[in-house]
């Protein structure tokens, strides 16, 4: 039976060329593979943002300057009172809320519950 398992593994090799054995073979450990799959992939190195430190609650200093600049704004949403005064998303609708209930802003419309567009009251 041993004999069977040699001559067929001769048999095999004779005509191929052993081309990408033999470069294998010789390339060191140290040599870079030119081909497109080389290696593990190298990801992009992105810079991570900063964290916001917003306040989750209106003091005294913000409630005021809310006060005097929101109704003051051409256009109101809750990302920009958020920006402005470094308040955290809840606080900033509480504020729009307010200002509505107060009449010193007006919404532009009601197409969306979930993004609300207001504006400077209009003099009537």
């Amino acid at each position: 039976m041993p004999k069977k398992e040699a001559k067929a593994g001769k048999g095999k090799d004779k005509g191929k060329d052993k081309g990408k054995d033999s470069k294998k073979a010789t390339r060191l450990p140290g040599d870079k593979k030119k081909s497109a799959k080389s290696g593990k992939k190298k990801w992009s190195k992105v810079k991570a943002k900063e964290k916001l430190q917003n306040s989750v609650f209106f003091d005294k200093e913000r409630y005021d300057r809310m006060l005097q600049e929101v109704p003051k704004m051409k256009l109101i949403t809750v990302a920009s009172i958020s920006d402005r005064l470094r308040l955290g998303g809840n606080c900033a609708r509480m504020a729009i809320n307010e200002l509505l209930r107060s009449n010193k802003i007006s919404q532009v419309g009601d197409h969306h519950r979930g993004f609300s567009i207001f504006t400077k009251a209009l003099a009537a």
